[in-house]
């Protein structure tokens, strides 16, 4: 069941001091002058938003190139694990232009997501649609922790609303996800909103089939699925006639099927804590703040300030460490956890006393197992 929330304060872990419920835009609760900063950060910066996807492919650039000057076993490792954190970067760009938080007209914002984002994934379980994620992450937003929101709908079904992870099984459930991912390409299904639906299909469609499969009733999401044919087959036929192989293969599909799973479900399992089910984003959420390695393999953007992210979610990625300081003194919220090391020590306390009971009550009973597609998060 949900916390009430009728309480001033929820308690958190550190030092026992009570903060403010926080909840999605909280700006009543700002003082004047950091609400003044924080609607300055929900100012769209175009060329910024190129300068970003411009870094992150220029990473990659420069990661094939070495790897092709070198070539030598260890700096093809590297650059496969690089990569995938670049990858990731432009899994949190997507995210940003979900939100139209790129570009200030809609259409380029879906436009450059589709195909900076999602199209150079080719149909990867993970971003196969900027439409659907677009459909299905304002659900989750709207509806958090709710029967109504598909990502804690597919947490519930797999039972990680009621076991915590431990940090032992988080790692093994990150390596199961590098090993089996390229599997969820034939068999994993979808999730599918339609149209102006206020309410997602849960695991509705194979994944594989909704590249061929068209959309009789959804001629948003039929044009998408064109597009993507003419896009794989020109840019296929184009690896195959300048014999592009090996480094397409090894370098670019071989992380997104491997480290990529990964990383992404570090993300998903760590960004809320889904045995908390709580409207009070101090409880729910998590924010912890990244040193300079996890950074560089996982993504300099700050996706893990993901509690800021759900307090005012027009903000891009870039600008929520100024967000996260803005709260914290305001009162509003406690210091990001420092580090890698911070999240695994909470994880191991949450799965030592049973489910994360330093947060909120008793833990409850694990439901079965269910496999979960993937779904935006």
């Amino acid at each position: 069941m949900r916390q009430p929330e009728s309480s001033a304060v929820e308690r958190t872990p550190e030092g026992g001091r009570e903060w403010p419920v926080l909840g999605a835009q909280a700006s009543h609760l700002l003082p004047k002058e950091a609400w003044q900063e924080v609607r300055a950060l929900h100012k769209v910066r175009p060329w910024r938003s190129v300068l970003l996807y411009a870094t992150v492919y220029a990473a990659i650039a420069l990661a094939f190139a070495a790897e092709a000057y070198f070539h030598h076993p260890l700096v093809t490792l590297l650059a496969i694990v690089f990569i995938a954190g670049r990858q990731h970067s432009l899994y949190i760009l997507n995210h940003d232009a979900s939100h139209y938080g790129l570009f200030r007209s809609h259409k380029v914002n879906a436009a450059v997501g589709t195909t900076l984002s999602n199209l150079v994934m080719f149909h990867h379980p993970e971003a196969w649609s900027f439409i659907q994620w677009r459909r299905v992450h304002l659900l989750h937003h709207r509806n958090l922790f709710t029967p109504e929101d598909p990502n804690w709908l597919g947490r519930q079904l797999r039972g990680d609303t009621v076991r915590p992870y431990a940090p032992g099984r988080l790692v093994w459930t990150c390596i199961k996800a590098g090993l089996l991912t390229f599997l969820e390409f034939f068999k994993g299904r979808q999730d599918y909103v339609p149209p102006k639906g206020d309410g997602a299909i849960k695991w509705r469609d194979n994944h594989l089939r909704t590249l061929f499969l068209p959309f009789r009733d959804d001629p948003e999401m039929e044009r998408e699925r064109r597009i993507k044919l003419v896009f794989f087959a020109v840019v296929l036929g184009g690896v195959a006639y300048f014999g592009l192989w090996r480094p397409f293969l090894l370098l670019w599909l071989l992380p997104m099927y491997t480290v990529y799973p990964m990383i992404l479900t570090l993300m998903d399992l760590t960004e809320h804590r889904w045995t908390q089910e709580s409207e009070d984003l101090n409880v729910s959420a998590r924010s912890t703040r990244l040193g300079l390695l996890p950074r560089v393999l996982i993504s300099y953007l700050p996706r893990t300030l993901h509690r800021e992210h759900h307090v005012f979610p027009g903000v891009a990625a870039v600008d929520l460490p100024k967000l996260s300081m803005l709260l914290c003194n305001a009162g509003l919220s406690p210091e990001p956890a420092k580090g890698m090391q911070a999240l695994f020590q909470e994880l191991a306390r949450g799965s030592t006393e049973g489910g994360g009971a330093a947060w909120s009550g008793a833990p409850s009973e694990p439901s079965a197992a269910v496999a979960e597609p993937s779904s935006p998060r």
